[in-house]
């Protein structure tokens, strides 16, 4: 709710005598609200005339509206909060004291009514009661409840984590049919008396035998679940209320609740909350006896949305985008605590928070973000998944976790833990973690200690270490029990166990609650201990049941959803959620995301209960979902004076959306116009230039210049680091090419550093299948017998068999199934590459020298600038004096470097000029002392068309040469001069990792990128 002091409202309006007289007696007095200023604002008017004043009870001379005997039910938790706030300040206006009333909520309104005679179970507990009742279940029923969930009661028990879910959703089926007076088999015989058709029997039944097992576990722990309680209250007469209740806008209880209302000897008040619009005849039509909605009535409730205040725009940011524009033609006029934002879709929350930081604003959801955005939680998600699977994506997900981080980093001595992880996987593309092919690994590399393989390795010792205690109390968690037969402290130490290995992560920190920045980790970790601590009173038969997966799986969700109260800020714009807008009184509301299956929400798909099914025995349906829904729209709309409603035609996850019906709910005359307004075609956008002004600013290479001081040497075949500086001193002669597509982007990847990096690729992408390739070429030139061979039968299978030896060092013996394929695609290029190179050797010519890394430079006005290139390879023709330097090109199609080095006449590229240019500098004296024309230039091309494999030589005149270097040395100046500004739209093509730093969405191949891995 917003929160703001507001000037007490006018008195409301009193009960309405032609509602309230057109209905059968009953136990609950209907009142209307006058709702113009609010409807709690309304109530407090209401509950205000109707408690009059009196002295202070300690003899003071100030007089007091004593509310002490009033019980307020509201919809929410926040709806109190505010409705205190507004008792304050309508008391304080009025020069009285106050005794605020006993409020509460729907849900909770039971347990004000009755004792419990035994102690009632929460939700972890009937859910893990649930999952024993299912674990314990025939196979058949098993399999009748929850298809496919697997297990055998005599053997292991189902999957943990399913088995939890399972149960969370019994307890909810459980406590929707027991709200309504029905167990699992009165449901069954009320179905098949409503409908004949109904044929679901055994399902049910065996959901009943479910049920039975389900109330034995509680029966065995001496406590009630809340239905069973309330249902028993009823039925012995236990009913008592000393305090005046007082039902404020609960439009929706439900039938149990209303028994429990009904059991009152002096019944309740009902404060009906409803449009101005609707007339006193309407209103008796549209709400019951209690004062909540009749579905049908609301089904064709006309909503006067004002065609003005709605906004058509394409998604989430421009859902954003329209929030904000709405905010500032408000002009100032409002005051923060006097908007709100409602997102009914909870997914557009941090896209809202995320655009109004960006313009100076403070979003906050009103309810708080929950555990499950937090760190802590994060952790303990990796780390239990890590445990449950010991694959090694979950360990390099562990790796990303900044506390985690941290204290492998401390152990290890390694500075960037999940850096170690994403080298393996560029390199061994692992599912499994194999430690015997990594420590092979690790031993046949340069500096076996410095490889990645080795700290891999000395990572996951540490993890093991950190997490060995846990790692023993899951074990022991996992073994199966018999009821009173263990020890009891199995979820004792297991929790034990977590809070070490959470703590020790956490190390020696000093957490400030009213910090910001640490408000959600303390909450969050105060939460955990709330949690672990009913964890630790649960019997070993309960958590056995469900294992260590399913108890880690309950912990979780449990715990993430818990949320944590931000900060009071006077500053920033309340975000709340659906249910919150029809009590919320700020008088500028901004309404987003209203389409179908959002506003009204969607279709149930439950499995067990079809919204036919509930529509025959009378359980709450999509079109009460629907009543509520619009009774709230409806109250919006006719009490804002600033109101936008914004209707987006693709949902937050891109999804097609349709607008809502409720947006049609109007007179026919203006039905049309509603129709043109919410459904006409988009007009075209203009495409924004990169770079140009906008709410979302492209990061310029100037404000970077502070943290690029300092100049380290490029190594031969290495792109920048992100240390280097703005002017790199020495170029790899690839890079050039990188500039003349796009400046900007050349200085995000060349100079900045910024590249993707991933560790849960299932294939080789093209720069690792070419550098497979490379790799088995090099070895092949190695052995000068290989090298020197005309025999393209033999040394195909020579180059299969480097192949072989390649993958199975790389990848293990269980290599995933993609990267058998593309090594058999390899497979293929090889055998090509030998017959092209048998010619070649058998036509005189040499391999001289490969892999060879040149230092050279380029005279760019008088200055000699360094340049570097990693050659694949040189070849001789002794019979004649000529030389070739080649590249591999291992790209699907086999180009020549003329089409890859020119663009209508004008140099993109210059790799081939430039290393004729570096012959001099390759330390191959013969070669150096060549005349220009004795040297060639080309690629060695390895396509996906084997008949297409052969060595191109580019036809280059000497002049063309030239000109060649000549624009290299023209890129060069731009380069060392920092221009790097603005950027260029039609490069965004050639580098796809940088669309959402340039707001681009270009990701289309270009055919132009050398693909081939090598590094210049």
């Amino acid at each position: 709710m917003a929160r703001r002091t507001a000037a007490p409202a006018a008195p409301a309006t009193a009960g309405s005598p032609s509602a309230a007289a057109a209905r059968a007696p009953s136990p609950c007095r209907l009142h209307r609200l006058d709702v113009g200023s609010g409807v709690l604002a309304a109530a407090v008017e209401w509950l205000l005339a109707r408690v009059g004043s009196g002295r202070s009870v300690d003899g003071g001379a100030t007089p007091v509206a004593d509310l002490s005997g009033w019980l307020v039910v509201l919809p929410g938790r926040a709806a109190g909060l505010r409705l205190n706030e507004l008792l304050v300040a309508a008391t304080a206006a009025r020069g009285l004291a106050l005794v605020p009333p006993r409020i509460t909520t729907p849900g909770d309104l039971p347990e004000c009514l009755y004792a419990p005679g035994k102690p009632l179970t929460d939700t972890l507990l009937e859910t893990l009661c649930w999952s024993g009742a299912i674990a314990a279940a025939s196979p058949r029923d098993r399999d009748l409840v929850v298809a496919g969930l697997g297990g055998t009661a005599d053997d292991t028990p189902p999957a943990g984590d399913r088995l939890v879910d399972a149960g969370a959703g019994m307890v909810a089926l459980h406590r929707e049919l027991a709200s309504h007076g029905l167990d699992f088999a009165s449901f069954a015989a009320t179905a098949a008396a409503k409908l004949p058709a109904f044929a679901d029997d055994d399902r049910w039944l065996a959901l009943a035998r479910l049920e039975a097992e389900y109330l034995g576990w509680l029966k065995g722990l001496d406590a009630w679940d809340r239905q069973t309680a309330r249902r028993k209250a009823i039925g012995n007469g236990e009913i008592r209320c000393d305090h005046r209740i007082v039902l404020v806008a609960t439009v929706d209880l439900d039938p149990l609740q209303r028994d429990l209302l009904a059991a009152l000897p002096a019944g309740c008040d009902a404060l009906v909350a409803a449009p101005p619009t609707m007339t006193d005849a309407e209103l008796a039509a549209a709400f019951d006896d209690y004062g909540c909605l009749v579905p049908a009535v609301w089904d064709s409730a006309p909503i006067p949305l004002p065609l003005d205040a709605i906004a058509v725009v394409d998604d989430a940011a421009g859902q954003a985008d329209a929030v904000i524009d709405w905010l500032r033609s408000l002009g100032g006029r409002r005051a923060a605590d006097e908007i709100t934002i409602a997102a009914p879709d909870s997914a557009l929350v941090p896209e809202l928070e995320h655009r109004l930081r960006g313009v100076g604003l403070s979003g906050r959801a009103a309810g708080g973000r929950t555990v499950e955005r937090s760190t802590p939680w994060h952790l303990l998600e990796a780390i239990l998944g890590w445990l449950a699977d010991g694959g090694f994506a979950p360990f390099a997900r562990l790796l990303r976790c900044p506390d985690a981080a941290r204290l492998l980093a401390e152990r290890t001595g390694i500075a960037l833990p999940a850096a170690v992880a994403d080298e393996v996987a560029s390199r061994h593309l692992p599912l499994a973690i194999d430690r015997r092919l990594l420590a092979e690994a690790a031993a046949e590399a340069r500096d076996p200690a410095a490889s990645p393989e080795r700290r891999f390795l000395a990572l996951l010792d540490a993890a093991d270490g950190w997490l060995a205690e846990l790692v023993a109390a899951t074990r022991a968690l996992g073994k199966r029990a018999r009821r009173g037969s263990s020890d009891g402290r199995r979820a004792l130490d297991w929790a034990a166990a977590i809070r070490g290995v959470v703590g020790a992560a956490l190390g020696d920190r000093i957490l400030d609650r009213d910090a910001p920045g640490e408000r959600t980790v303390v909450v969050a970790l105060e939460s955990l201990g709330e949690l672990l601590a009913e964890i630790e009173t649960l019997p070993d038969e309960l958590v056995a049941a469900v294992g260590p997966v399913g108890l880690g799986h309950l912990l979780l969700t449990g715990w993430g959803r818990r949320l944590v109260p931000p900060l009071p800020d006077p500053e920033a714009l309340p975000i709340v959620g659906w249910l919150e807008v029809a009590l919320d009184d700020a008088p500028a509301l901004a309404i987003t995301s209203v389409v179908e299956g959002v506003l009204p929400g969607g279709v149930s798909r439950d499995p067990l209960l079809p919204d036919p099914l509930r529509q025959a025995v009378g359980l709450p349906d999509t079109n009460r979902t629907a009543a509520r829904d619009a009774w709230s729209l409806a109250l919006a709309a006719t009490c804002r004076r600033d109101l936008l409603v914004i209707v987006p035609r693709h949902r937050v996850d891109g999804a097609a959306a349709v607008p809502s019906r409720l947006l049609f709910r109007r007179p026919a005359a203006e039905l049309v116009a509603a129709v043109q307004r919410i459904c006409s075609p988009a007009p075209p956008q203009p495409a924004a230039l990169p770079g140009a002004t906008g709410r979302l600013a492209i990061p310029h290479p100037d404000s970077f210049a502070p943290f690029l001081a300092r100049a380290p040497e490029t190594t031969a075949g290495d792109e920048p680091a992100a240390e280097a500086v703005a002017k790199p001193r020495a170029l790899a002669v690839t890079s050039l090419r990188s500039y003349v597509a796009c400046p900007y982007r050349f200085w995000l990847k060349h100079v900045v550093g910024l590249r993707t990096v991933t560790d849960d690729a299932l294939e080789l992408g093209a720069l690792e299948f070419g550098t497979l390739l490379h790799e088995c070429l090099q070895r092949f030139a190695a052995d000068r017998a290989l090298a020197a061979s005309t025999d393209a039968e033999p040394l195909a299978a020579a180059l299969g068999a480097i192949l072989d030896d390649l993958v199975a060092a790389r990848y293990g013996p269980g290599a995933l199934p993609a990267v058998e394929v593309q090594a058999a695609l390899a497979r293929r290029r090889l055998t090509a590459f030998a017959a092209a190179q048998a010619r070649r050797t058998a036509a005189g010519w040499r391999i001289a020298a490969t892999e060879r890394e040149v230092h050279g430079t380029l005279d760019v006005d008088g200055t000699a600038v360094p340049i570097v290139a990693r050659i694949d390879r040189i070849d001789h023709h002794p019979a004649t004096g000529r030389w070739e330097i080649l590249d591999y090109k291992t790209s699907a199609q086999g180009r020549p470097p003329d089409r890859v080095h020119r663009r209508r006449g004008a140099w993109i590229d210059f790799q081939l000029p430039l290393y004729r240019h570096l012959a001099g500098a390759t330390g191959i004296a013969a070669l150096a002392a060549a005349s220009p024309e004795a040297v060639a230039v080309g690629f060695f091309n390895l396509p996906a068309r084997a008949e297409d494999t052969a060595v191109v030589v580019a036809d280059w005149s000497r002049a063309e040469h030239e000109a060649a270097l000549a624009a290299a040395a023209a890129v060069i100046r731009g380069i060392r001069a920092g221009r790097y500004w603005p950027p260029n739209p039609d490069g965004a093509a050639s580098f796809p990792e940088y669309d959402a730093i340039c707001q681009t969405d270009a990701i289309v191949d270009d055919g132009d990128d050398d693909d081939d891995g090598g590094a210049g």
